[in-house]
């Protein structure tokens, strides 16, 4: 059986993978925002913006899953998501840069 720490490790890679796409992905966005008229705009500007919303999603879902096991291994409070955002910010995770 893997350790706690072994997968918040593998979940702290596979973010920094994620981040890499996520980070294409809004170099994309970047060229057509502000959007003024959605009608307006070719399908790879809308693939651009779609590709991005997931990725933000997915990219979100797993850091929240992280902070979570971070905190279950810190023997913290994980119930309200509250007490896991308020553990991150005491001990200094305010963002992934």
């Amino acid at each position: 059986m893997r350790s706690n720490v072994e997968l918040i490790r593998k979940k702290v890679d596979y973010l920094l993978r994620m981040r890499n796409y996520l980070n294409y992905s809004y170099e994309q966005i970047l060229r057509i925002v502000p959007v003024k008229d959605f009608d307006a705009l070719m399908p790879e500007q809308h693939d651009a913006l779609v590709a991005f919303r997931v990725r933000f999603s997915e990219f979100q879902e797993h850091l929240g899953k992280l902070m979570r096991a971070v905190a279950r291994e810190e023997e913290q409070e994980t119930e309200p998501f509250s007490f896991v955002l308020l553990y991150m910010e005491k001990i200094g995770i305010q963002k992934m840069a």
